[in-house]
């Protein structure tokens, strides 16, 4: 893990144990550290300090965050598209037997009463 840029370790009184103690003037996100047998409530044993960058440093990191949202993107949009084709195939599922229903309704109500209607895969 890298100790420096971004992430600082701190004591439960948030004195920095670990990474660079001056900031610089960007804000630190703290996320408490706490004890794996300890109650829900109980005071954290320290804190991890996560610097978040400022703005983009140079042409490299704008490279890698544009490649990240453009992968973002097009997972983005399969999903969509999966998703669409999903309920398209799922609505159909369901409207195979209610149009048979309807069609035996019309018939009942156009007076062929002596109909049998049997439950797909019923035979």
């Amino acid at each position: 893990m890298c100790w420096g840029g971004v992430s600082r370790l701190l004591d439960a009184g948030g004195k920095v144990v670990v990474g660079d103690n001056q900031i610089g003037g960007q804000e630190i996100e703290k996320r408490a550290i706490t004890a794996p047998d300890a109650v829900k409530g109980a005071a954290p044993i320290g804190w991890l300090g996560i610097v978040a960058p400022g703005a983009i440093q140079n042409s490299t990191d704008a490279f890698f965050l544009r490649s990240q949202f453009r992968s973002l993107l097009y997972a983005a949009v399969l999903a969509l598209v999966l998703s669409g084709i999903g309920a398209a195939l799922l609505a159909r599922g369901f409207l195979v037997p209610i149009r048979a229903l309807e069609r035996g309704a019309k018939r009942l109500a156009g007076g062929r009463i002596c109909l049998a209607y049997s439950a797909p895969g019923q035979g």
